[in-house]
């Protein structure tokens, strides 16, 4: 009969190449840091920031063009959602296109100019003596302008009314 030394089948956890099993409460909080830590690194950049020529000078496909009535805000019209196709062509060189064709009708356009004022773009059509003043966002592919003060027909009774002028658009 021969007398070895039996080998321990226990191993060192420093020589186990394999993990040791954890425990599902402990790795619930650490699956969800992580992924909480990857949709922060995956932003898309839809942060807003004041209107500039380098942000703003693009061609923008309009996706509300928003009148509201002054008088009573709970009545508006948004060429956008009544089926108008708008396109908004903002130049590097203070130039402007504003191009917009009705559901089933003709395209109708202008042209003007446009700058920057501290947090507010300025459009003024070619020929008229007044421009609009609008409040401006503009993120990587969208913006805002917000509360140019404009006219709007609510009445259809060709008389022009009091209006909030908004857009928003996305590139």
């Amino acid at each position: 009969m021969s007398h070895e030394t039996p080998r321990s089948t226990r191993r060192s956890p420093l020589s186990d190449p394999l993990p040791q099993r954890i425990p599902r409460r402990a790795l619930t909080p650490v699956l969800c840091l992580l992924l909480l830590l990857d949709v922060n690194s995956c932003s898309t950049g839809t942060s807003e920031e004041p209107p500039s020529v380098e942000n703003f000078a693009r061609a923008w496909t309009l996706t509300s063009c928003e009148y509201v009535r002054e008088s009573d805000t709970s009545e508006r019209v948004d060429l956008v959602a009544d089926g108008h196709v708008i396109h908004l062509y903002v130049n590097d060189d203070g130039h402007v296109f504003f191009v917009s064709t009705p559901p089933g009708g003709t395209e109708q356009s202008w042209t003007g100019t446009w700058w920057v004022d501290g947090g507010s773009v300025v459009l003024q059509h070619d020929g008229y003596s007044f421009s609009w003043e609008f409040d401006a966002a503009v993120g990587e592919h969208s913006m805002t302008l917000t509360g140019a003060h404009a006219e709007w027909d609510f009445d259809e009774d060709g008389s022009s009314d009091p209006a909030i002028w908004n857009l928003a658009g996305e590139n």
